[in-house]
């Protein structure tokens, strides 16, 4: 009864008080139900971020239940919006007219950073530089244990040289890379300075370094890493377009062979996005480590004109790629005005098609004469008349003369020969060292990926694919 008494009084209160209620909504303020109309760097600002992603704060705060009216709480003077700080999409990159080799744009392009696989174009081209046509490249114990990608290359075994730069180009395998080294350098190490001399010949200006012809770094990679700027990169981009051979596996969405074990490869294209994405790509390469961020190299044509850019450690290298190739076709060529222009194109080339001067060319010396009975004789005619023959007169005619001359003369060649076997055999055991060297850097960074598998992704895959090529091998 008392709770009933008290529902009911409760009851005719709110019924006696509606009115008063009503009369005291009308009689508020205009603003006390609505929301104030402030300045906009009051109200709110809006601070864009990269590719078209925002952000809303205000300076006003709206409290309230249902059936109440709401208020709004200004926190201090009204502030201006912070200022939009441009953020680079990447730490470097450069745009380049491949027909004029003129800069059209560039960040950074002068930046020595790591390149990661873009490293794999100045392979190819030394590759295509040193080695004849229809060379067989055969993997090695190296390469077959070089970290993914992998074209699996069994070792001893010679592809052929289009296939390997397939598997390089188009999948990006690493154990092609070195396979490819191998063969030109003789090692990873006789490798490096191949590479060094190619890039002096491209006319690669930055200083660049390169050890690992893969363009692994870190514990993965061999040597101290590689260090190239976007430019340089360029300019080796732009010498790929040059060779027909390379060109066209580029802008390959898949490479399809049969090594000579009759296996079928279907290796896809790790650049598929960006040919499909962009009218008229033709390729090159994509690239990345956790060291060196994601890089690209892409090239487009269009019209007539070909217009090449390198992006390196990149937010989202494709889109930043895609707008620099669409200013650079936007731009009318009588409109190119930069002021740094690549050098020519010169593809690499080995030592022994360099031509060069051993010696400088020197005068031709008078004939020689020498002294008998107190007068000049030919020097002819002292080569005849030596009482051991004619043969020992010339012998002597070049030592001073006498016995001792013609043993004087013999003892310095064997010396000569003494001096050249020595040289080759320290040669050898140079070589020695620096395979054994290698083996030993190779089964240390197998532990390492054995001892942690979970700090190298992949791991498992990668063993998971030899223990099926073993079971293979064992059912044959």
């Amino acid at each position: 009864m008392r709770r009933r008494g008290t529902r009911t009084s409760l009851s005719l209160l709110s019924l006696l008080a509606a009115p008063a209620l009503v009369a005291g909504v009308s009689a508020a303020p205009a603003y006390a139900g609505t929301r104030p109309a402030l300045e906009a760097p009051q109200l709110a600002y809006t601070h864009s971020l990269k590719r078209g992603h925002s952000r809303t704060g205000g300076h006003s705060r709206t409290g309230g239940r249902t059936g109440e009216h709401s208020r709004t709480v200004a926190h201090g003077p009204a502030q201006a919006p912070p200022a939009k700080v441009p953020v680079p999409e990447a730490r470097s990159y450069v745009l380049v007219d491949v027909a004029t080799g003129k800069v059209l744009a560039g960040y950074n392009e002068h930046l020595r950073l790591p390149p990661a696989s873009l490293t794999k174009v100045l392979t190819a081209l030394v590759a295509v530089g040193y080695l004849p046509a229809g060379s067989g490249v055969a993997g090695t114990k190296v390469s077959e244990a070089a970290y993914p990608n992998l074209a699996f290359m069994e070792p001893g075994v010679a592809w052929p040289e289009n296939d390997v730069l397939q598997a390089l180009l188009v999948y990006s395998a690493n154990d092609a890379a070195y396979a490819l080294a191998q063969k030109i350098g003789g090692s990873l190490a006789g490798f490096q300075p191949d590479m060094a001399k190619a890039a002096t010949q491209l006319g690669m200006s930055d200083h660049p370094r390169f050890t690992d012809p893969a363009g692994l770094d870190g514990q993965l990679g061999f040597g101290a890493g590689n260090l190239v700027s976007a430019r340089d990169l360029a300019i080796a981009g732009r010498a790929l377009l040059s060779v027909p051979e390379l060109a066209s596996i580029v802008k390959e969405h898949m490479a399809v062979f049969v090594d000579p074990l009759g296996r079928q490869h279907a290796l896809p294209s790790m650049d598929d996005f960006f040919l499909r994405a962009y009218p008229g790509a033709v390729g090159i390469k994509t690239g990345f480590t956790d060291l060196a961020g994601s890089c690209l190299m892409a090239a487009a044509t269009r019209h007539g004109r070909t217009m090449l850019a390198v992006v390196m450690n990149g937010y989202n290298p494709q889109q930043t790629a895609m707008d620099l190739l669409d200013q650079g076709f936007a731009t009318p060529l009588a409109a190119e005005t930069g002021q740094d222009v690549l050098p020519p194109v010169h593809l690499p080339q080995p030592y022994s098609a360099q031509p060069f001067l051993a010696h400088p060319i020197r005068a031709a010396k008078a004939p020689r004469t020498t002294k008998a009975v107190g007068r000049e004789l030919p020097a002819s005619h002292a080569r005849t008349s030596h009482p051991l023959g004619p043969a020992a007169a010339a012998v002597a005619h070049k030592g001073g003369g006498g016995l001792g001359g013609v043993l004087g003369s013999w003892f310095g060649k064997f010396l000569v020969l003494l001096s050249f076997a020595g040289a080759g055999v320290a040669w050898a055991e140079r070589s020695k060292e620096r395979r054994a060297r290698e083996q030993r850097e190779l089964r240390l960074r197998q532990l390492r990926m054995r001892s942690q598998p979970a700090a190298h992704p992949g791991y498992r895959v990668v063993r998971e694919k030899r223990e099926e090529r073993e079971l293979h091998r064992a059912g044959r």
